[in-house]
């Protein structure tokens, strides 16, 4: 074999493995982005996963939470309640504590109303002075006095009637910041069912809760509860959808 032929054949072995080697490479090529894109997809449906199951985890926590919470909520309406019957001593001293309050200012305004009626400064001022001499506010100072002293026998069941108001107004508010805005009409039911069991044991000006509240009571907090049921079997119902997907 000549020099020249031998060249031409080395070159057409070069270019032959050249060939091969493009070939291999785009294989390789061809390869890693296959991997890639799978490795892509695996990612993404992993991190859909990890994202779905940190939802059911929240949605679950808000579940056992609000179910607590309700129940402490419902146990602290009963007990506010019963205290009406439990310290009836409690609330008829503040009653005539009231009473007694009102009726000193009322007797203290119409003295004053006559003093102001006079005609001449000096027998306004006068009569204003001789106010506290009054016999009709002597007795009504008497009166709030005593009746401040019975009253007196009952302060710790007051700071616990003011406590349990308090609690309870607490554990409502953060009920209803678990709940969205713009929520669904089981959680508005729930929402206006509470707000009525609230006003139902708030007294206002009075000092005795009316019989009929008791009733009234007893009464929504029975329709609440299937309230409250149907809306958690509908949020557990969600956490087993998910689970099973």
């Amino acid at each position: 074999m000549c020099i020249r032929d031998r060249d031409i054949r080395l070159t057409k072995d070069l270019i032959a493995q050249t060939e091969i080697s493009k070939n291999n490479i785009g294989a390789q090529a061809q390869i890693s982005s296959a991997q890639l894109d799978a490795q892509m997809t695996l990612n993404t449906t992993q991190a859909k996963e990890a994202h779905s199951l940190k939802v059911d985890e929240f949605r679950q926590a808000w579940i056992n939470t609000f179910r607590e919470d309700i129940s402490v909520l419902f146990k602290s309406f009963i007990t506010l309640k019963d205290f009406h019957s439990v310290e009836e001593g409690f609330f008829i001293a503040w009653d005539i504590l009231k009473r007694a309050e009102k009726s000193q200012r009322e007797v203290y305004d119409e003295l004053v109303e006559l003093a102001t009626q006079k005609t001449d400064l000096i027998s306004k001022v006068r009569a204003k002075l001789s106010i506290s001499d009054d016999e009709d506010y002597i007795k009504s100072l008497e009166y709030t006095s005593t009746a401040k002293k019975q009253f007196e026998q009952y302060k710790n069941e007051f700071k616990e009637f003011n406590n349990l108001h308090a609690t309870i107004i607490e554990q409502k508010t953060k009920i209803l910041l678990m709940f969205n805005p713009n929520g669904t009409p089981d959680e508005k039911h729930i929402v206006d069912k509470l707000d009525y069991i609230h006003q139902l044991l708030s007294l206002n000006e009075r000092t005795f809760m009316p019989k009929g509240n008791k009733v009234a009571i007893d009464k929504a907090l029975i329709d609440l509860q299937p309230l409250v049921q149907d809306m958690l079997k509908i949020e557990w119902n969600r956490v087993k959808r998910a689970k099973t997907l």
